[in-house]
């Protein structure tokens, strides 16, 4: 049986913190945005379809990042975290 994967506060906001410097960095918030939105009634689905491919998701993207995924995405209060910081962070980007 696979094990739920759990991550500190302090690992799930460097994650969150690196996945808003990228987007950010791509200018790519808007889209990443709606695609969390969008996902959100998913979000259940999506994590179970994480634990079953994370052989493969850790083989492409590393142990790490694919146990952190697992963890953002088994809680819809991290999805909407997550959210509310690229919100935060594309908000400086827009006022250029």
């Amino acid at each position: 049986m696979m094990e739920s994967p759990h991550i500190t506060a302090q690992e799930k906001a460097a994650f969150f913190d690196q996945i808003a410097d990228t987007v950010s960095a791509h200018r790519m918030s808007v889209p990443v945005i709606f695609l969390l939105e969008a996902s959100k009634p998913l979000s259940t689905l999506l994590y179970t379809a994480t634990l079953v491919s994370s052989p493969l998701l850790s083989a492409l993207l590393g142990a790490s990042v694919s146990r952190k995924l697992a963890a953002l995405l088994e809680s819809r209060a991290d999805v909407e975290d997550l959210i509310r910081l690229l919100e935060a962070r594309a908000e400086p980007q827009s006022r250029n």
